[in-house]
């Protein structure tokens, strides 16, 4: 509630950008985004422009599913010719093909086997749960790891390597928005780059690798098989499968 009469009828509506209520003049604080994947999925659709249709491109091999609405940024081209991606935060998920008016508010670095690439995280204005939210700083810690994570292992059984570099401020995230179509992307200065609380938005050298973690695994099994003689039988080999030495 308003704290005066005066004041009410210039009140701004907060799902939109400019001062009229039109979302298409408030940007880029707001821009519109095309979902390609709901929440939910582990279908990969992409948009295939020439047809101006969504096609299947792949059922993701990992046992894992997008976590958020997957997009592209209307009007927007990256250096390798496709539209800028976009992550969209919403309560319930969004069909594919449907246009969202949506606010960045940050974005996430990564490389993967085509190169570096940039991804505008969003907040959609027409859900009263996200569309007070400005700054990456009003989104709870773990959901980002969420995120992270997924990005971090959903190209694993592809044999496909991808490297999560962490999340970005709102600055950077206009600039993929705001630049002309075809600008070249270009990763952070790590100086500038943000803080992640998540093993895989650590400095390289602080992270754990997976064989490390194998390595513990295998130490902590051996430590507790003796304690337990029927599991110890069964994982060690027979004397029928063992090798002749």
């Amino acid at each position: 509630m308003s704290s005066g009469g005066a004041d009410q009828g210039n009140e701004i509506d907060p799902r939109a950008g400019g001062a009229q209520g039109d979302p298409a003049e408030g940007f880029p604080d707001v821009i519109e985004i095309v979902v390609e994947i709901s929440r939910g999925s582990r279908n990969k659709y992409e948009w295939d422009e020439e047809s101006e249709v969504l096609r299947l491109d792949r059922v993701l091999s990992s046992s894992v599913f997008y976590n958020f609405d997957y997009a592209f940024v209307e009007g927007t081209r990256a250096e390798d010719g496709e539209h800028t991606d976009a992550l969209l935060l919403v309560e319930e998920p969004v069909f594919p093909g449907i246009h969202v008016w949506a606010r960045p508010i940050g974005g996430l670095e990564m490389t993967d086997e085509h190169g570096f690439d940039f991804k505008v995280l969003c907040v959609a204005l027409g859900d009263p749960l996200y569309r007070h939210v400005v700054s990456m700083d009003q989104i709870q810690p773990h959901r980002l790891r969420e995120i992270e994570n997924f990005f971090a292992t959903y190209k694993l059984l592809e044999d496909k390597k991808v490297e999560v570099l962490g999340w970005r401020d709102l600055s950077r995230a206009r600039e993929p928005v705001e630049a002309p179509e075809g600008t070249p992307a270009r990763p952070t200065e790590p100086s500038a780059r943000t803080t992640s609380t998540s093993m895989v938005g650590l400095p390289r050298e602080s992270r754990i690798s997976r064989a490390s973690i194998r390595s513990i695994s295998v130490s902590i099994a051996s430590a507790f098989l003796p304690a337990f003689p029927g599991i110890a039988s069964q994982a060690r080999p027979s004397a029928v499968d063992r090798p002749q030495g």
